[in-house]
């Protein structure tokens, strides 16, 4: 639970509100970039503003008052979704495989694997950024050039790539648990023994 909160206050809050800042602040000085950004683009700015508004003091009020882990995650399920479908909006605005926004994707993985700590549900949630992603990515005018079929690959396997290093990491962190309470349980007995 705190490690959820802390992640959400502390990291991902403050990365969401610097980069809804300078969405705003470039779409509104450089009319090049509005044009290239979905007409629905605003819709969704908005709708994610007040997700995020919502959920996140949601998230932060049931901390404080200590309810049941399911809500906490449930909370942080809809603001991963929300992230992953955002930056899938700018991913088609600002060229889609090519776009430098494509490591907030590797960056949402690494959330998720620090948040979601049962395989099944990273592997949900990262399997639904690798869709967003191969979703916003395609584009029939631009897969027709040889240099960005080579880019879309070359990124998506490193999505799948990153998604099984978390997955690698929460298998190893849970063999270790697991070795530590065999061994605090080892000398527990030894201690009776000896006693």
């Amino acid at each position: 639970l705190y490690r959820i909160v802390a992640t959400e206050k502390y990291i991902m809050f403050p990365v969401k509100f610097i980069l809804i800042a300078l969405v705003l602040i470039l779409t509104r000085l450089y009319p090049a970039i509005r044009e290239e950004i979905p007409s629905f683009f605003n819709y969704q700015l908005t709708l994610y503003i007040l997700g995020n508004l919502v959920f996140g003091y949601v998230l932060i009020k049931i901390a404080q008052k200590q309810f049941r882990i399911i809500l906490v995650k449930i909370c942080a399920y809809v603001l991963s979704i929300m992230d992953n479908l955002f930056l899938s909006v700018l991913l088609t605005g600002t060229g889609g495989a090519m776009s430098n926004l494509y490591w907030a994707y590797c960056g949402l993985m690494i959330r998720n694997a620090i948040n979601f700590s049962e395989i099944k549900e990273q592997i949900f949630i990262n399997l639904s950024i690798l869709l967003c992603y191969i979703g916003a990515s395609l584009d029939r005018q631009a897969m027709l050039g040889a240099e960005y079929k080579e880019i879309f690959v070359v990124r998506t396997i490193i999505l799948l790539l990153i998604s099984i290093c978390c997955w690698g990491i929460y298998v190893l962190l849970q063999r270790k648990s697991e070795e530590n309470d065999l061994h605090l349980e080892v000398q527990m007995r030894q201690q009776k023994l000896l006693s």
